[in-house]
């Protein structure tokens, strides 16, 4: 065999093996390694169109191989990392644990803080809006603990739903619930149990003074 057969040989299956190699990581990461693919195709025609054997080719060729190895199995590697990283689902941080389901129903049936929302100015224009309902609408009111039970007349039905959502907005510890009957809008609010006597301090917007 002649040297330059000897180094078409040699070419052929060092072609052969890079080929093989980057044909392997392009099934699996064709985006990754189709320039690499484009590359050795070129070479390989231009081989088979040149009768002298290029000694450089096969390395040229190898060394690609190499590379094209290197960066899918890299590529594989933070894939899988990334993977284990967004184990639990969040899109940011995951720096809290989940809330076990005992904490949770813990948290659901905590009473609403004894807190209203309105800022002062707001609440007096409130206050005196309900001043002016009272003393215009409210039949009878009755005190009972924890328990107010108030009275008002048919035609403010559209004013005490007003007042009940507001209400209900800005005070969310308080419980109403309003019927109508044939002759008036009944209104019962209750206060939270852990008012204690502080509850008949909550109704006293809602109540003649």
């Amino acid at each position: 065999m002649t040297l330059t057969n000897k180094w078409r040989g040699t070419a052929t299956t060092g072609a052969g093996v890079a080929l093989t190699a980057v044909v392997a990581c392009t099934v699996c990461c064709l985006p990754l390694v189709g320039p690499v693919v484009a590359s050795l195709f070129a070479g390989v025609g231009a081989y088979c169109l040149d009768e002298v054997i290029n000694p450089w080719y096969i390395v040229g060729a190898a060394a690609i191989a190499f590379a094209a190895t290197f960066l899918w199995l890299l590529h594989r590697r933070r894939s899988r990392m990334g993977a284990d990283e967004n184990a639990c689902g969040c899109q940011g941080g995951c720096g809290t644990d989940p809330a076990s389901p005992d904490e949770s129903v813990m948290d659901a049936g905590k009473p609403a803080p004894i807190t209203c929302t309105l800022s002062a100015a707001n609440f007096k224009e409130r206050a005196a809006w309900l001043r002016e309902l009272t003393s215009r609408a409210l039949l009878t009111h009755q005190l009972d603990g924890s328990r107010l039970s108030l009275s008002y007349r048919l035609d403010a039905k559209v004013e005490v739903e007003k007042m009940v959502s507001q209400e209900r907005e800005c005070c969310g510890f308080l419980n109403y619930k309003v019927r109508r009957t044939a002759t008036s809008i009944e209104v019962t609010v209750t206060a939270p149990a852990n008012a204690g006597t502080d509850a008949q301090a909550l109704f006293s917007h809602l109540i003649p003074e």
